[in-house]
């Protein structure tokens, strides 16, 4: 509906609402953005709404968030940092594990018995950080030792 359209960006990272001519849009920025047309808002009692000739401010995929409050945008943000962090530390993880698995097909025991050692750690830090059960770590281990006790036979 033309009416209620709001220019808020050209940038692919954002939600587009692009229906506003291409010649309405010329000297606007990625970043910052002028409504050209808003939505009738007589008999509303909308705070947030946006009247023609507001500037609007763009947030890249990465800032997006539904936070209403400082706190909350904070908290959005630290846990966008600890999820990175986990998703990291998990990889680093499945790595290593690949590592023994690889080494257990080639039937070399004693570079599998090695990055045994050196995996180990690894799977014990996750479960002390929450990353994974420590049933879960408990059953990768003990598999991995038992291929590996297992290349000989």
């Amino acid at each position: 509906m033309r009416c209620g359209s709001i220019l808020t960006t050209f940038s692919p990272k954002c939600p587009v609402a692009l229906n506003t001519p291409a010649r309405d849009r010329v000297g606007l920025t990625n970043s910052a953005i002028q409504v050209l047309v808003s939505v009738d808002i007589s008999g509303t009692n909308d705070q947030n709404a946006r009247l023609p000739g507001d500037t609007v401010r763009c947030q890249d995929a990465e800032e997006q968030s539904v936070a209403n409050t400082k706190q909350s945008a904070k908290r959005a943000r630290q846990g966008e940092k600890r999820r990175q962090q986990n998703v990291a530390l998990r990889s680093r993880m499945r790595t290593a594990i690949k590592g023994v698995l690889q080494a257990t097909e080639t039937g070399d025991t004693d570079k599998a018995a090695a990055l045994y050692k050196e995996t180990v750690p690894k799977i014990d830090t996750m479960v002390n950080k929450g990353l994974i059960h420590k049933n879960k770590a408990a059953r990768t281990k003990s598999r991995l030792n038992t291929r590996i006790r297992n290349i000989g036979a």
